[in-house]
């Protein structure tokens, strides 16, 4: 039962990672979608670039492993990439002072509707009548800006930075989880730190923490439900594995009222826990309450704080109106919308809010993507597929700058040389810009076909590292087919970047091993560092 699940999730998510390889490699060349980037070089030589990179550092890691592998081994630890995670914090911390800016879309509705709630005042009803899911993250930014305003920390601007910290802690919060998944999955520190480094690049020092949203506030999210998940399962403590199971419904919950792809992981963990379920019937009975325990547990936890939430909510969204709220199948028509590649078309908002009751607005909104479901016909349909998913995928800086009135105020520079030459990266119009993006690409396409190999493990793997594997690529199935089927952003894969970034090193491990034809890997972890710690993240 397991291995046959095993085997048809790891064969459709290397089919669904490499269409989209595809799409990102050769047909991008003809298309040109909706918020596209001129990168310096094309994907395809960035890829070739990419591959002779990772082969000349993949030979030498194996020529010279005896030699270096040990000593590299002795030096990590769990406490060491703690502290280097600190250390970057406040590095990424000063860049951000340095680089920070005011943007506008919906990042500035709920920010300015955190302060209002700061003075006592009432949110932006006609928005979060139209959508109720930000008002949670009003309130975990209202939240902070009080704990700010008490300390006094940054008075400037709202305290706007208060939240871009807190969001750079969670970042690195999830650097530290980088690490500790991947090493849990391969049982090799250095392929930890492999996947640490190349988070840390990638994503540790991405400009996206500077936008108060939820893209940023939920990065931690989904691979702490994973961390969690890990411990639980490797937890000999019967008590100890129920609570980190009712951890894992509360953080689940968490997370999808801050983003709601969040949950898509949270879906993974259940669904394998219920092939788990289904095996333990066939094979062992004596173990199948344990399995139906854990799993009530967690979705005990999961319903009850949604209704304590809702409770806490509810003298705001009192005065809320029910009826104007935008519904699941406004964004499955907008993201049919072929005009504008499945991206936020205002057109189509209008559409859906000349309806007075939701439920006359979802039979329009349906009867919509019928009628362009029709239109586009079997072979239209695809190539919006294509489209759309090039919008999506082919951006490694997850579209930045592409959203309505980003740069809306401009700040004064902290530091003139320091701060112009920071922003040169971040900001359009600076020199180094166009490194930047071109960079941030090189990476996602390396990222992207790393990840393909990633099934392979899976495959290979019996125990709970396979499984944990199979758990992460069915998170990104669902994260894929949501993207498809609702409207196109790049942003919305950010929260699951630190996912990617996992399969492209268990993908290159796998390499690894296979051409060494042994485990390559740093020497097993002693008992101050085990593996499988109950008591450690």
């Amino acid at each position: 039962m397991i291995d046959f699940c095993k085997k048809s999730v790891a064969y459709l998510y290397s089919i669904f990672i490499a269409l989209v390889l595809v799409d990102v490699l050769i047909i991008q060349q003809f298309i040109n979608q909706l918020c596209k980037k001129n990168f310096a070089l094309p994907n395809i030589v960035l890829l070739i670039i990419g591959a002779i990179f990772i082969g000349a550092m993949s030979y030498l890691v194996i020529r010279y492993y005896k030699s270096f592998g040990p000593r590299l081994n002795a030096l990590i630890s769990r406490p060491v990439i703690g502290i280097v995670s600190i250390v970057l914090f406040f590095v990424q911390l000063y860049i951000l002072k340095n680089i920070y800016f005011l943007t506008g879309w919906d990042a500035e509705v709920i920010f300015s509707s955190a302060k209002e709630l700061l003075n006592g005042n009432d949110v932006a009803e006609w928005y979060y009548s139209a959508y109720p899911n930000n008002l949670f993250l009003t309130y975990v930014f209202a939240f902070i800006l009080k704990i700010n305003s008490t300390l006094g920390i940054y008075p400037e601007n709202g305290g706007i930075f208060a939240i871009i910290a807190v969001q750079c802690a969670l970042a690195f919060l999830t650097a530290y989880l980088v690490y500790s998944v991947c090493v849990n999955i391969t049982e090799s520190r250095i392929a930890g730190l492999a996947a640490y480094v190349l988070y840390v690049a990638f994503i540790g020092f991405s400009p996206w923490l500077v936008i108060p949203y939820s893209d940023s506030m939920g990065l931690v999210f989904p691979l702490l439900t994973v961390r969690l998940y890990q411990l639980a399962r490797a937890s000999s403590n019967r008590i100890r594995e129920l609570i980190l199971y009712g951890v894992i419904g509360l953080i689940a919950f968490i997370g999808f009222k801050i983003k709601p792809q969040i949950a898509i992981i949270f879906i993974a963990i259940v669904l394998w826990d219920m092939v788990r379920l289904v095996h333990t019937l066939i094979k062992d009975r004596k173990k199948l309450v344990e399995r139906v325990v854990s799993l009530a547990v967690c979705f005990a936890v999961f319903i009850s704080t949604a209704v304590g939430v809702s409770a806490l909510l509810k003298s705001s969204s009192d005065k809320l109106d029910p009826e104007a709220e935008i519904g699941v199948a406004h964004f499955a028509m907008m993201g049919l919308n072929d005009e504008y590649d499945g991206i936020y078309n205002s057109g189509d908002v209008d559409f859906s809010q000349s309806y007075e009751t939701r439920t006359e607005r979802s039979e329009a909104n349906i009867r919509v993507v019928k009628e362009r479901l029709s239109e586009l016909g079997f072979f239209g349909t695809i190539r919006h597929i294509a489209e759309k998913s090039l919008v999506n995928f082919g951006d490694g800086t997850f579209a930045w700058v592409a959203e309505g009135s980003f740069f809306k105020v401009v700040l004064p520079m902290p530091n003139d040389s320091m701060s112009g030459f920071l922003r040169s990266f971040y900001y359009t119009e600076g020199n180094a810009y166009d490194f930047y993006i071109t960079f941030m690409q090189f990476i996602w396409i390396g990222v992207l076909a790393l990840s393909l190999v990633a099934g392979f493990y899976a495959l290979r793997n019996k125990g709970e590292s396979g499984i944990t594997v199979c758990v992460l690529m069915t998170g990104l199935i669902g994260l894929i087919l949501f993207e498809t089927i609702f409207e196109a952003r790049a942003r919305y894969l950010f929260t699951y970047a630190p996912i990617f970034v996992i399969c492209a090193t268990v993908g290159l491990f796998s390499v690894l091993k296979f051409i060494k034809g042994k485990k390559v890997e740093g020497v097993k972890t002693n008992d101050t560092d085990s593996l499988y710690s109950d008591t450690m993240l």
